[in-house]
């Protein structure tokens, strides 16, 4: 099983289902009903899943010939890989999924996950493995064929990550420079040759707020269920992929490069090397947030990019994870993003009219304007610039 997990990508499930519900020939093993452990081998056809993807659960609706309940399901290779209910970071969505009787599919049932059936009486169902080895058989050709392409050729992905000081900080005594102009990055562990392709679009989002904000994100979230108001988002980054992940090794021999020359500010810091994956990113656009107090408040856009905020942003601040975006999602985000700096500028703008109607005043009233008042003029002139780096 560990070998077939390795070589099959989850998609191929995920395919398996949808192409034997469309053929009306999907039928599933319950081995748990509600919590307790089936003996007797029982098949449930199934009459509709939609729609599949990747984010939990896998499936929204799932309906099962003889029944008038449609459930949410999460798809797995093994029972034991379950662990939604242990995830601090899925609070909200595994809360949902138990509220919707929520079920999960496997490929095979190993082990239960510790505490699952304490806490939810859930329903377990395995895939018919011989009519799974059919189908792989069948379709032997494409899906290895799809495999082996890494993802070159297919549609278009959208990432997005945390900045960090090797991303974007300068420093003027080293020989290094940051990852936003040298164009290269080490992918986070999460991320594998088969995520990351060349074209798809890469988010660096800058976050901050105050000193060890990461602790207090998190400790405000699970004591409150609350976006912790002070985090707040400072800038965007937005590149295209050129070069999908490869080893160290290989991009210093494709640029003739020193294995162990630094390519990153804290190799460089600390005189060796440090990451050994590299892809490489050309710049598309950046929007640099100066407004307020330093960026804009990632708990006031809670209403508004609920789903985007949190688990995903969440997930890729304070576990320095890389997640995707929906093309939706990642539209919503830009379009927020663009609200926020139109009204600071319109604020702006309306600040700036009224100071130098005020200031036209006073030269119509006085020739002898104050060094202050020329000085807060030329600080207004350029108030725009601020949010159009």
């Amino acid at each position: 099983m560990s070998k077939a997990k390795a070589f099959l990508q989850e998609r191929v499930i995920y395919e398996y289902l949808e192409y034997r519900t469309k053929q009306e020939k999907l039928y599933l093993i319950q081995i748990f009903k509600r919590g307790k452990r089936v003996l007797s081998r029982k098949m449930f056809k199934v009459n509709m899943i939609k729609p599949i993807e990747t984010t939990f659960p896998d499936i929204n609706e799932m309906l099962i010939e003889g029944s008038n309940m449609i459930r949410s399901v999460e798809v797995k290779f093994l029972t034991s890989l379950f662990d939604y209910h242990k995830s601090k970071n899925y609070k909200k969505q595994y809360k949902k999924f138990r509220e919707e009787n929520g079920c999960i599919i496997v490929l095979k049932h190993d082990l239960l996950p510790k505490g699952l059936i304490n806490e939810f009486d859930l329903d377990i169902y395995e895939i018919d493995i011989e009519d799974f080895r059919a189908f792989v058989i069948e379709n032997f050709n494409r899906l290895l064929q799809k495999q082996l392409q890494n993802r070159e050729n297919s549609f278009q992905r959208i990432w997005v990550t945390s900045q960090v000081k090797n991303f974007y900080y300068e420093y003027k005594t080293y020989p290094v420079k940051p990852a936003k102009k040298s164009g290269i990055w080490c992918p986070t562990n999460n991320l594998t040759s088969f995520d990351l392709a060349k074209d798809d679009k890469i988010i660096f989002i800058k976050f901050g707020g105050e000193y060890q904000i990461k602790q207090r994100i998190n400790n405000h979230w699970k004591n409150h269920n609350l976006i912790y108001p002070k985090w707040k988002l400072q800038g965007l980054f937005i590149g295209r992929i050129t070069r999908p992940i490869m080893s160290r090794e290989e991009y210093c021999s494709m640029f003739d490069i020193d294995l162990n020359e630094p390519l990153w500010n804290d190799e460089y810091k600390h005189g060796k090397p440090k990451w050994d994956r590299v892809f490489c990113f050309e710049k598309e656009r950046e929007i640099i947030l100066q407004m307020g107090n330093n960026g804009i408040s990632i708990a006031d856009a809670y209403s508004e990019l609920e789903d985007i905020i949190y688990p995903i942003l969440f997930d890729v601040y304070t576990q320095q994870n890389t997640r995707e975006l929906t093309a939706s999602q990642y539209y919503s985000l830009l379009e927020y993003v663009s609200s926020q700096v139109s009204n600071e500028l319109d604020s702006s703008r309306m600040l700036k009219d009224r100071i130098m109607t005020l200031m036209n005043t006073m030269r119509e009233n006085s020739s002898d304007i104050s060094e202050h008042s020329i000085d807060l003029e030329n600080e207004l002139m350029g108030i725009e610039k601020k949010y159009l780096q």
